[in-house]
């Protein structure tokens, strides 16, 4: 399935750093900050902001809507229990699948509709023992206390700056950390180009991340594709249980192909 937008920070950071290495003990006495000073501050400032904006998804129960060019996704998660609960779809073959995915600390369910995949049906939920797989990527998630890979953008945020009221834009090195929904092969394919992605964010009045935007750069026969990110009903009731019925064990075919 599934990921951002920034720009100046990086070049402000360095002429500071130069400034204030050159000018120990001399200039105009002033005292005023120089304006590569203040830029580099409020860079820093603006990137500060975001990641406690994304960290404060560890501490709430909410909603989330990802979009990957004709794909999407919309969940909901519990980070204190790492419980997490989606629905996608996405077309395979000139047909319609439409994925649900359970995520109940170590214990993940998948149901598959529209797809026949290893003569399961789509009534079944498959159980994936999570301790036995290398990464969750594949079933469309980063982490279940993080399904989104929000917690990435300390990683990720090359420069930031504010744009507005709870607005930001910037930069992003996708290469820093796991994307949700972008194949871990695919961001290396690009090279540098996914190195300096622009992003664009916005904040709520309580400093919650609520929306984050990019655009994948095309790459070979793929061309590029927008991802929007966007975080709702913060503190909202969240049922995550584990399904009941037509419940069946993982085949180690999955397991093989989800890297365990």
């Amino acid at each position: 399935m599934r990921r951002y937008r920034f720009a100046l920070g990086g070049v402000a950071l360095a002429a500071a750093a130069a400034m204030a290495a050159g000018c120990s003990g001399t200039g105009t006495g002033s005292g005023s900050p120089s304006p590569g000073a203040s830029a580099s501050a409020a860079a820093r400032s603006a990137t500060d902001e975001l990641v406690s904006a994304a960290g404060k998804l560890r501490s709430s129960t909410y909603k989330f809507t990802v979009k990957v060019g004709s794909t999407s996704m919309d969940g909901s998660a519990d980070p204190s229990t790492k419980g997490v609960k989606l629905t996608s779809r996405a077309a395979a073959g000139g047909a319609s699948v439409d994925i649900s995915l359970l995520a109940i600390g170590t214990d993940l369910y998948a149901q598959l509709t529209g797809l026949s995949m290893l003569g399961i049906n789509g009534d079944t939920w498959l159980h994936v023992d999570g301790t036995k797989i290398k990464s969750l990527a594949l079933l469309g998630i980063a982490d279940p206390s993080d399904p989104t890979g929000a917690n990435s953008l300390s990683k990720q945020i090359v420069s930031a700056s504010k744009s507005g009221s709870g607005e930001y834009t910037g930069t992003l090195d996708l290469t820093k950390a796991a994307v949700a929904g972008i194949p871990v092969a695919a961001i290396t394919s690009m090279g540098d180009k996914a190195k300096a992605v622009p992003f664009t964010a916005s904040v709520d009045s309580q400093g919650r991340l609520t929306k984050e935007s990019f655009t994948v750069p095309a790459q070979g026969s793929m061309p590029e594709t927008p991802v929007t990110i966007t975080y709702s009903d913060f503190g909202s009731s969240v049922s995550i249980s584990k399904p009941t019925t037509n419940v069946q064990e993982a085949p180690q075919a999955v397991y093989t192909f989800l890297g365990g």
